[in-house]
């Protein structure tokens, strides 16, 4: 689909789509490529509606997983918590030790200001994950919001490390250390 993006535009990727799911309308693969096209279209009510098929069809699936996942991502970044919040609790009750949805509750819980629960929650990711730079980042900040800063800097210093490092750490730990003055030559 990507290829087929790259090379004859995004339209085509769409039809092409769209001719498979009408061929093999049970097909969860395929639609999660679709409301995932949909989502970096910024199409979102698209890929809402297409991520929430999927979950009303097959939320045992592991698509139906990662598109409870997508749709959450989504809801938080429209600052719907609410609703990103009752698609975490459904993603736990299909899978007790998600590692996406004990990310997401992190994430949920920082918003919230419930900062023990978001380091919980990180941890908790870190245990199955613990290279994860994005975790290790968002771990991180939620201990400089506790004021352990310290932990807050091994953590930003663990995230850009790691593979993919987030940019936004680099800029939070040179800030971290410009405020305690601590400067790196």
């Amino acid at each position: 689909v990507q290829f087929l993006k790259s090379v004859d535009g995004e339209l085509a990727a769409f039809n092409r789509l769209q001719e498979f799911i009408n061929k093999d309308r049970g097909n969860f693969e395929l639609r999660l490529m679709l409301a995932q096209l949909y989502q970096t279209s910024k199409e979102l009510d698209k890929a809402k509606a297409e991520f929430q098929h999927i979950i009303e069809q097959g939320a045992e699936t592991k698509q139906g997983q990662k598109a409870m996942y997508h749709l959450a991502l989504i809801n938080i970044s429209e600052g719907d918590f609410s609703a990103a919040k009752q698609q975490v609790e459904a993603m736990l009750k299909e899978n007790a030790t998600s590692a996406e949805a004990f990310m997401l509750k992190g994430q949920i819980a920082l918003h919230e200001q419930d900062i023990d629960g978001a380091i919980a929650d990180f941890k908790q990711v870190l245990r199955t994950e613990p290279e994860s730079a994005v975790v290790l980042g968002l771990l991180a900040r939620a201990q400089v919001r506790k004021g352990d800063r310290e932990a807050a800097k091994r953590n930003y210093q663990l995230s850009l490390t790691a593979p993919g490092a987030p940019k936004e750490s680099y800029f939070e730990l040179a800030q971290l250390m410009l405020d305690e003055k601590q400067y790196v030559a």
